[in-house]
């Protein structure tokens, strides 16, 4: 058996995919497998830090049509929000509007002051908002009651994934994709570090590797898509366990 680490620093990589420290590449020396050997990829520990948004460009925007005329596309500026700083956000944004929130059912009420309105289509922001479907049935023509709770804790677990390695790991979200190395919860607050350590020693077997040398690496959420840590650097130790 033979263990190899592979020590990545992102500060280090040879490559970024669109300037982004999530989505790099590692050029390594070259490593020799056999195809009649086992290998085993892991994770060992990660330091990875918590400088990525919970409104990003995945999920902060609004399409309404105001009485049935006019389209507005409305952009939330990417950043970290609490209830209270997502509402003065909007107020911003959405002309003629009052915005509640409803501590007790942790819901939004959007109220037009008087013209009726409804959601369209490209709206991503269903999540912070608490709308499961933009064809819902409005309380009134005016006024937007939150059908499901708001949820501002948007980025729940990172995705740490490497389409060099074809594995059996199955992902709901995307439950073709077999690059996911394993998934880390978020448990720490905005601002500060992720760590985590493999203390239970959970490796996947490689069903094949594609151009080792050239090792790309990607930071995803729980939705497969990319995160941002917005210029901020992590460190991954890899651990490829070959029988």
């Amino acid at each position: 058996m033979e263990k190899i680490q592979i020590m990545l620093n992102s500060k280090k990589a040879n490559r970024y995919i669109n300037d982004k420290t999530t989505d790099c590449i590692f050029t390594l020396p070259q490593i020799e497998l056999k195809r009649r050997h086992r290998a085993y990829i892991s994770i060992t520990n990660a330091i990875i830090p918590y400088s990525f948004y919970n409104v990003n460009e995945t999920n902060n925007k609004i399409s309404y049509i105001l009485d049935d005329t006019i389209t507005y596309n409305i952009v939330i500026p990417p950043a970290n929000y609490n209830i209270n700083t997502l509402i003065d956000a909007l107020k911003l944004l959405m002309t003629g509007f009052t915005i509640t929130y409803n501590s007790a059912t942790n819901k939004l009420k959007i109220q037009h002051n008087s013209l009726s309105w409804e959601f369209i289509e490209p709206t991503t922001a269903n999540e912070i908002i608490g709308l499961s479907d933009i064809n819902i049935p409005f309380t009134d023509v005016y006024t937007f009651d939150s059908d499901i709770g708001i949820n501002l804790f948007t980025v729940r677990t990172l995705q740490i994934s490497s389409n060099n390695f074809i594995m059996n790991n199955i992902d709901t979200s995307q439950p073709n994709r077999a690059s996911i190395i394993t998934s880390i919860p978020i448990n720490v607050n905005m601002g500060s570090i992720i760590q985590y350590d493999n203390r239970h020693n959970i490796q996947s077997l490689i069903h094949d590797i594609t151009n080792i040398n050239n090792l790309h690496i990607q930071i995803l959420d729980q939705d497969g898509d990319l995160l941002d840590l917005n210029g901020l650097h992590w460190s991954i130790n890899l651990l490829l366990t070959i029988e």
